[in-house]
């Protein structure tokens, strides 16, 4: 995001051990732009944190989508509209990290 950027947390969710936590954020880069609904996990201890896990089109309240903890260190973003995606980050993070899964609306 550029840096004329505000971000606001919206929603956090701890994953069941709460070692990690997920975070919905609100990115509203001013009156030429949407807001965006952003998502990104981190260790709580602060040691490790994905990028932007995936950007939908929207204000959070106003944007249909669902975050889950599948277990400990598996994740789930789910229940969001393939047409409002405007870009997502599936790669590894290494086997003491968190797996995400993501499952578009209707699938």
């Amino acid at each position: 995001m550029a840096s004329g950027c505000s971000l606001v947390e919206y929603e956090e969710l701890y994953s069941p051990n709460k070692s990690m936590r997920a975070v919905v954020i609100n990115a509203d880069c001013g009156a030429t732009t949407n807001w965006q609904t952003q998502v990104y996990v981190e260790k709580v201890d602060g040691s490790r944190k994905t990028s932007n896990l995936i950007r939908l089109d929207g204000h959070p309240k106003d944007t249909n989508y669902k975050i889950s903890w599948l277990n400990d260190d598996e994740f789930l973003i789910s229940e969001f509209q393939f047409d409002k995606m405007l870009g997502f980050q599936n790669q590894s993070w290494g086997t003491d990290f968190v797996r995400v899964h993501f499952k578009v609306q209707g699938s």
